[in-house]
């Protein structure tokens, strides 16, 4: 991955209000509290990013599922020995070019508390790295370890909600900008104003992978040398009102209460209800990840 030139960086910090810039350079680690686990993951992407570990990898590993992902490709998803394989292997100095990146935990506090403390040390010292972990929906389970002091240096960060955060939109809008153009070899030099401000007054139901995936949908239609302009923007974005999100809102959480409501009389299981809802249960996933809930969690 290629770090930001000293300029981009400049760029990037005239416009954030989260100082996430300032995080990353500190060594700590890093609890991610938001109700949705994607929007943690981008933002210790963005840490990463800024952090001088940034030309080392960025290892993804869930508590729940096992699976483990270096740099957006899977490297190991066996049922309970896929990161005891992985130690093994730096262990052997055989993957030594996964030490010394940062490692991203998704759901820490799936595991018994007990077990925490041990399963950070392990991983901060196998790979010689910085921990940020994903909190969402387990605040409570992680206060109480942490009055264990298990962990010496932490920093907490709370992720509003983009649509509630208008004030780090600018900030996360550049970054994106910023990806787009190093992964296609663009030279978009910034942001209109008006770009700006229909990207400030948008609802963003789809959080930051929402916002990504516009920023790099709108590079195609950007000009080299030039701002990004408004008509860049997709037809969604540029037509926006305050109405559409009351209506889209309401729409969204009529169709959260019809989905609990069958995953109850299914008694949460989630092939059943993915059947009466006449939806696959990858579907049924997505929506209640959408949702806020964590489909893993509901047993």
């Amino acid at each position: 991955m290629r770090k930001f030139t000293r300029k981009e960086q400049d760029h990037l910090l005239e416009n954030a209000a989260i100082d996430l810039p300032a995080i990353a350079g500190q060594e700590a680690v890093v609890l991610l509290y938001c109700d949705q686990e994607n929007i943690n993951k981008s933002v210790a992407l963005i840490i990463h990013d800024f952090s001088p570990r940034s030309d080392r990898g960025f290892l993804s590993i869930s508590c729940i599922t096992k699976e483990i992902i270096f740099d957006g490709q899977k490297l190991l998803a066996s049922a309970g020995h896929g990161l005891e394989e992985l130690i093994s292997m730096l262990a052997r100095g055989s993957s030594d070019w996964l030490k010394r990146g940062t490692v991203f935990i998704s759901d820490l506090a799936a595991l018994p508390v007990a077990d925490q403390e041990g399963f950070v040390k392990t991983l901060s010292q196998a790979f010689n790295c910085r921990i940020i972990a994903d909190m969402c929906s387990s605040k409570k389970t992680m206060e109480i370890s942490l009055e264990g002091n298990y962990i010496s240096d932490v920093i907490k960060v709370i992720v509003p909600a983009l649509r509630d955060n208008i004030a780090n939109i600018q900030f996360f809008s550049n970054y994106y900008l910023v990806q787009a153009n190093l992964a296609w070899a663009r030279k978009v030099v910034g942001i209109s104003p008006e770009a700006s401000r229909l990207l400030q007054r948008y609802s963003w139901v789809g959080h930051l992978p929402e916002l990504r995936e516009i920023m790099f949908h709108s590079l195609f239609f950007a000009e080299d040398g030039d701002e990004l302009q408004a008509l860049s923007l997709p037809s969604s974005v540029r037509s926006y009102s305050s109405d559409a999100l009351s209506l889209k809102v309401a729409i969204l959480n009529a169709e959260r209460r019809r989905v609990m409501e069958v995953l109850q009389l299914a008694k949460n299981n989630k092939k059943k209800a993915a059947e009466m809802l006449k939806i696959s249960r990858k579907t049924l996933y997505a929506k209640l990840r959408l949702f806020g809930e964590h489909p893993e969690n509901l047993n």
